[in-house]
This record gives structure tokens, sequence and C-alpha cells, in this order.
């Protein structure tokens, strides 16, 4: 699992976390999905076998939009994503 993972970005607010939520229960691979609205928000996430894993979400009006603040699990996310380019940094 670790490298290898699903993509999917949406320009604007939507329901991509509910299609890649589905869609994880279709590929054997994690689904990262990226939300995006108005230089505001940027909200990732990341999905694998039908269940949220992990997201973090970046906003500059959290009260405005009504946003809860969420952190990824960065040992989550190395797991996932992998950490062979480590020693380069």
């Amino acid at each position: 699992m670790v490298g290898q993972v699903f993509l999917m970005i949406v320009l604007g607010g939507g329901e991509v976390e509910i299609v890649g939520k589905a869609l994880s229960n279709f590929v054997s691979h994690p689904i990262i999905t990226i939300s995006y609205f108005d230089d505001d928000v940027f909200d990732m996430n990341i999905y694998f076998n039908g269940e949220y894993l992990t997201g973090q979400l970046w906003c500059n009006h959290k009260d405005m939009y009504e946003l809860d603040d969420k952190h990824a699990d960065i040992h989550l996310l190395s797991g996932i994503l992998g950490n062979q380019h480590y020693e380069k940094i």
C-alpha cells in the first residue's frame, strides 16, 4: 500500500468526499480527495476500503464557513505515502 494512491481533485466545494469514500471500496489503494474553494478552503481526506483514515483542513476563515479544525495523522500519512525520499530532504 505504501506509495500508491489514487488522487481526486475538485476545485470548488462539493461532494468529492462522498465519491472518494465510495470509490475506495472498489480499488486496492487509498483514495486521496482534495477540495479547494475560493482561496479560503483546502480540504484533503484519505479513504481506504470505504473508511475515512485521516484528513487535513486549511482554512483562513473557519468561523465564516462553520468548519472545525482537522489535523492529519502524520504517521498514517507517511505510512501511506512512504518516506523513501526522507534522506534527500
